[in-house]
């Protein structure tokens, strides 16, 4: 009895983790993320307006952290 319930929840739970990744291995997902990401800094890189390289890519890349998460902790949307 035990066993069976444990099993349905188990089932649950596993399909539940398996459309929230959409089926996506972490290293296909790690990979978009990133395409994601770069594509991203590249765009709010063209926003910068009076700033040095260095400047404009830490702006750049705390915007698109701010939309996207990093690679260790994304949002998911």
């Amino acid at each position: 009895m035990f066993f069976k319930k444990f099993k349905n929840i188990f089932k649950h739970s596993y399909l539940i983790l398996l459309i929230s990744c959409e089926g996506q291995s972490p290293e296909e997902f790690n990979q978009k993320f990133e395409t994601k990401f770069n594509d991203c800094v590249e765009r709010a890189k063209n926003r910068c307006d009076d700033l040095n390289e260095n400047q404009c890519l830490v702006f750049a890349e705390s915007r698109c952290e701010t939309f996207l998460g990093t690679v260790e902790n994304p949002i998911v949307k």
